[in-house]
């Protein structure tokens, strides 16, 4: 296992698989203090930056660089004084299949230093020969997806090569050029977007890469005690970006935590024509013929819907709904249809699918779970098509009649007859708490249910994975279980030399679950803001470790944006944004008299549900400010003027007063 710095080491990987690293919080030389900064953003995702203090090998530990379509991983190979970049799309460089640029020292490699910064996502390669110290840099232009390495003098690299493994023959294109003293080299896998690279400046090129990266972390903010987790947060954020290709399809390998974020621009869009299977229709499991279906998940999952619906709830684009996640959801429940078959007790079941982990039962919880969801999505969305009337008709009547999960004293079973008689890794026959949330926290009745449903899988943790610690964490966050959560979290980012390896790293066994590291990103979010049949509920599973928290620009259904802020365990103020007219039914969770006003003074009438939560609608600004009346001596109130684009150091400082009515 290679050395890192040791502060805080965590190591994260996202949902592409393509992403894990090792990460170490510290500051070095290379660069200023992340923490000097008087920018917020700035400050917090610098201080997320990764160093390697010696040569990273291959695989998901190593440093990872792209812009979504293009990813490189940077690696040293035993026995080759060579620095190695693989480049290519994010599934060839996982699997090894991408050419490789070789660069070689001006001597024997006795040292190596690399440090990753998120901020501008860049690495800079400090490396030592015995002719001397040479410091490069690279990076993965946004627009151009060309790789951009650069050093000063003639003590860079002596030269390099650039073949596809095991054929030895060029499979990049690439152009040395110098000017200022500096050498650049550009590589791409394609030769006009590297004519269109060398047709620019290196300024302009880094300046407008910088740029983009710069914007895309202002869209939120997330700011809170554990820094390991918040760290976790801003590299999640970042390797998610740079190995997701934008617009990606099916949608369920677009991270859900850059919906929650405000990323909506990198993922899929509802053009007409768009087929929602990528070009792939026996992607999904049949129902009827279990295991023997292998590893096809069931068509909700194989096709992202509840992806598209999340990023329809966040984004609100009609044709998201129109061109892929209605004719998505038709397609789905007509297929589960074909198979279910009446029982005795006048119930629609279903026959034997498989539930991962598992194995093949019939009437299986997984499935039930994502079939009820369907059903009652498609009877809930808007659609322009009058011809479905008679089809909408039937989904309601298969829906009354869907059997309900089998439970037995212990909760809810596998599926018919089969109990949870021993411990499992994969919490599948949980899917109607999450993801689907068809058992809802707010009702009382659901409450304990789920309590005891998640309590009893979670008791036996007997082979658990990067996978169930990730999942657990979002289900504890649905149960408002916030110190659960955490414990999940934290065992995470501790585990770097076993659950992580375990969950993370065995690509070539085919068992890796490539959103696992997503799942755990999620949810955090879940525990700092959670929406659901038309409540926003913030800050709902905060541990008491974090006694203080900031948020800005998280996204919540309805289109809507969440500040909020959290000092000594107390919430201070939360701001809503929204379309205006829209309703909000909002559980701020301060206790005490609140204050509601617009953001600039004016009170805004609202219909008080209980102690913590309110009713309001947002006025034609479309800002609502909820805060505590108590609160004197501390802007806990964003200013209304400020965009999350912009900085937080001003409305987020110590000084001030709460705005009042």
């Amino acid at each position: 296992m290679m050395p890192v710095s040791r502060r805080g080491l965590l190591r994260t990987a996202v949902g592409t698989g393509a992403a894990a690293v090792y990460a170490a919080a510290t500051s070095d030389t290379s660069r200023a203090d992340p923490g000097a900064s008087p920018d917020p953003y700035e400050s917090a995702v610098r201080d997320a930056r990764l160093t390697w203090t010696a040569p990273p090998v291959s695989g998901p530990g190593s440093p990872c660089l792209g812009n979504g379509s293009v990813v490189s991983r940077v690696y040293t190979e035993p026995g080759r004084s060579e620095l190695s970049f693989a480049l290519g799309p994010a599934d060839q460089v996982r699997h090894g299949r991408a050419p490789v640029l070789r660069l070689r020292p001006p001597g024997a490699l006795s040292a190596l230093t690399v440090v990753l910064d998120p901020w501008d996502a860049e690495a800079t390669f400090a490396m030592t020969t015995a002719e001397g110290r040479t410091e490069l840099t690279a990076l993965v232009q946004r627009s151009l997806g060309v790789l951009m390495i650069s050093w000063s003098g003639d003590a860079g690299p002596t030269g390099w090569s650039a073949e596809r493994p095991g054929t030895g023959e060029t499979a990049l294109d690439c152009r040395e050029m110098r000017a200022d003293g500096r050498t650049l080299l550009l590589v791409a896998t394609h030769p006009q977007a590297l004519a269109d690279a060398a047709a620019e400046s290196a300024t302009a090129l880094i300046d407008a890469h910088r740029g983009w990266w710069h914007r895309f972390y202002r869209q939120s903010f997330v700011r809170l005690t554990d820094r390991a987790v918040q760290r976790f947060h801003w590299l999640q954020q970042y390797a998610a970006a740079a190995t997701t290709p934008p617009g990606i399809l099916p949608a369920g390998r677009f991270p859900q935590l850059l919906i929650g974020t405000g990323h909506l621009d990198l993922g899929p869009r509802g053009e007409p024509g768009t087929s929602i299977m990528a070009g792939n229709p026996l992607a999904a499991g049949m129902p009827g013929v279990g295991s023997k279906a292998g590893r096809a998940e069931h068509p909700v999952a194989a096709w992202g819907l509840h992806r598209l619906w999340s990023i329809w709830q966040h984004g609100g684009d009609p044709g998201v709904v129109e061109n892929l996640l209605y004719p998505g959801l038709k397609r789905a429940v007509e297929l589960y249809a074909g198979f279910l078959r009446p029982g005795p007790d006048g119930h629609l079941h279903l026959p034997l699918t498989h539930s991962p982990g598992w194995g093949d039962v019939a009437d299986c919880s997984h499935d039930l779970a994502a079939l009820r969801w369907s059903l009652r999505t498609l009877l809930s969305l808007p659609t322009s098509s009058e011809r479905d009337a008679a089809a909408r008709s039937r989904w309601g009547s298969l829906m009354e009649r869907l059997v309900p999960l089998h439970r037995d004293g212990g909760g809810v079973m596998v599926g018919a007859g089969v109990p949870l008689t021993r411990p499992v890794a994969d919490p599948a026959h949980l899917a109607a708490i999450y993801p689907y949330r068809e058992s809802n926290w707010l009702e009382p009745a659901d409450r304990e249910l789920m309590r005891r449903d998640v309590g009893r899988w979670a008791a036996r943790r007997d082979g658990w994975t990067a996978a169930s610690h990730a999942a657990a964490a979002a289900l504890f966050a649905t149960t408002r279980d916030g110190e659960a959560a955490a414990d999940c979290l934290a065992h995470l980012l501790d585990a770097a030399d076993s659950t992580l390896a375990a969950g993370a790293s065995d690509h070539d066994a085919g068992v890796v679950d490539q959103d696992a590291w997503c799942t755990a990103g999620q949810a955090l979010l879940d525990m700092l803001v959670q929406g659901d049949r038309g409540v926003v509920d913030v800050f709902p599973a905060i541990p008491a470790r974090w006694p203080d928290l900031t948020v800005a620009g998280l996204r919540a259904p309805g289109r809507l944006m969440i500040d909020a802020v959290r000092a000594d365990g107390r919430t201070g103020a939360v701001r809503v944004r929204g379309t205006p007219g829209r309703e909000v039914i909002l559980r701020h969770g301060i206790s005490g008299t609140v204050l509601v006003h617009d953001g600039a003074g004016r009170t805004l009438p609202v219909a008080a549900r209980n102690e913590r939560t309110v009713v309001l609608r947002l006025p034609a600004s479309g800002v609502a400010v909820v805060a505590d009346r108590r609160i004197r001596g501390a802007n806990f109130v964003p200013s209304a003027r400020n965009r999350p684009s912009e900085s937080l150091a001003e409305e987020f400082s110590a000084a001030g007063e709460c705005a009042t009515p």
